[in-house]
């Protein structure tokens, strides 16, 4: 890793977690437009500004693309994932579409923090988990927002939107020079480690983003962290095992993951009603 490289590296994810809580906050713009704008155009708006940011994409990455390699399987998957994310959404509420293109911006900058550590495929990889944990983060926070709904769809939404984007920038070999000094490479051991682990650690936010749906209005229950908890366990005993590129994305994902326990805290100890 360069010297100062890390005070980069906590602005960046910083950056992220703030700008996940501007997506949120956006709402009051968005319902501004809705009342001076036709609905037809207001269901149209963000699928242009999306579609708009795809059509300029070659000529972007053609430029930016480190050493001009662009790897067009890549961004040609990632715009696909983009444009099935424009279909989610559901169709009484159209400006939620411009949640793809928040994820596709928030998978850039995350993949800039990521790349000062990280390259090739574990950039990519751990650029996507990051970015649907971020996804996450978003719906749980708009479940606390007096305005706002936590719901299931809008986390696929974003969840695809990110993993598009990583796809689009990852073709685009964007960011890859920033890391001068690679980190050592992992035996195999290592990455079948991380993956169990990071397996378990998905199924464990999924059994907790999952239900939780069914549980507004009311205190939310503490059960459904208990995968979590194991989870952290696991990282606790395991996670001095592993090297290089795999602890660092696992560390950076791990604590996405566990910050999801202040949610239910928060809620109940202060009686937020969680919409």
């Amino acid at each position: 890793m360069e010297k100062g490289s890390l005070p980069l590296q906590i602005f960046l994810y910083t950056a992220c977690c703030l700008l996940v809580v501007v997506f949120v906050h956006l709402y009051g713009v968005f319902s501004l437009l809705n009342r001076l704008l036709p609905t037809p155009v207001i269901a149209v708006v963000p699928i242009a500004a999306v579609l708009s940011v795809l059509v300029f994409l070659p000529r972007f990455l053609k430029t930016q693309a480190h050493e001009g390699k662009v790897s067009w399987p890549w961004v040609v998957a990632g715009v696909l994932l983009c444009i099935i994310a424009l279909a989610i959404p559901d169709g009484r509420y159209p400006v939620k579409r411009i949640h793809v293109l928040e994820y596709m911006a928030l998978s850039c900058l995350v993949r800039y923090a990521m790349s000062w550590r990280l390259h090739g495929g574990p950039l990519l990889f751990f650029s996507v988990l990051a970015g649907m944990a971020f996804g996450v983060h978003d719906e749980l926070l708009q479940g606390i927002h007096s305005q706002r709904t936590y719901g299931l769809r809008d986390i696929s939404v974003n969840g695809v939107a990110s993993l598009g984007g990583s796809f689009i920038w990852h073709g685009g070999a964007l960011f890859v020079g920033n890391n001068k000094r690679l980190l050592p490479e992992h035996i195999t051991e290592q990455w079948g480690t991380a993956l169990f682990y990071l397996a378990w650690l998905v199924l464990s936010t999924l059994a907790f983003i999952i239900p939780l749906a069914g549980y507004k209005n009311v205190a939310l229950p503490y059960w459904m962290f208990l995968p979590l908890s194991a989870a952290l366990v696991f990282w606790a005993l395991y996670h001095q095992q592993l090297q290089g590129s795999v602890r660092y994305g696992c560390l950076v994902v791990s604590c996405l993951a566990f910050s999801f326990f202040c949610y239910p805290v928060v809620i109940n100890a202060v009686s937020l009603s969680f919409h």
